[in-house]
């Protein structure tokens, strides 16, 4: 990633409104594993409103990426159920995932992300592919680029050392805001950028002006 922006050293980089930052997810040997995927399509429902709040789409980019509650058939049952909406959904994702028929990952894809201008892309994994994460800001500079990779890596780290009974547990116990998705990274977040000075940074909107 450095070496890609040294390239670009020469040359001045801007962003604008319809920007984003662009991730490719995948496991390190195989496939992704239906479960695993079950867990993240949960946490990523969940804490969609949250990245919201962290990273806003402006109505220049909603035609690039829009959060996958945007996704018609979540969306309805969001409207039609705003209190606790998320039983149905999760239903629906383990439908998909780890039903008696099978996994259906077509279905599944259909129903997280119908077109690929979701922020969480799952169009690909059908084929073996990987996860499409497509959110602004655009990145300006290396750091802006990597921290951002960093904090995707995070969350689905995060997510995938979890057990359900714990996914279970955080969804229970919680709404999805960004004090509260802070809290679910926990301690990792200092792990990872040795203090929580990104965090506490991209919660208040500063980290990316």
């Amino acid at each position: 990633m450095k070496l890609v922006w040294k390239a670009l050293k020469d040359f001045e980089v801007s962003t604008t409104p319809t920007c984003g930052t662009h991730i490719h997810i995948s496991p390190l040997v195989g496939s992704w594993d239906v479960h695993i995927l079950a867990k993240l399509a949960k946490a990523i429902i969940f804490f969609d409103p949250a990245f919201e709040t962290l990273f806003p789409i402006t109505a220049a980019r909603r035609q690039y990426a829009l959060g996958n509650t945007h996704a018609d058939a979540i969306a309805q049952v969001i409207a039609t159920n705003n209190a606790t909406p998320y039983a149905t959904i999760f239903a629906r994702i383990e439908n998909h995932l780890l039903g008696a028929q099978g996994p259906n990952l077509q279905g599944f894809s259909d129903y997280l992300s119908p077109i690929r201008r979701f922020a969480w892309s799952f169009n690909r994994i059908g084929t073996g592919g990987d996860i499409e994460y497509r959110w602004p800001p655009g990145s300006r500079n290396a750091k802006d680029a990597i921290n951002h990779i960093k904090f995707i890596r995070l969350f689905v780290e995060k997510v995938i050392d979890a057990d359900d009974n714990d996914i279970i547990k955080w969804m229970g116990t919680g709404r999805p805001s960004v004090p509260y998705l802070g809290d679910f990274l926990g301690r990792k977040i200092s792990r990872l950028f040795g203090n929580r000075r990104y965090w506490d940074e991209i919660s208040l909107r500063r980290f990316w002006r």
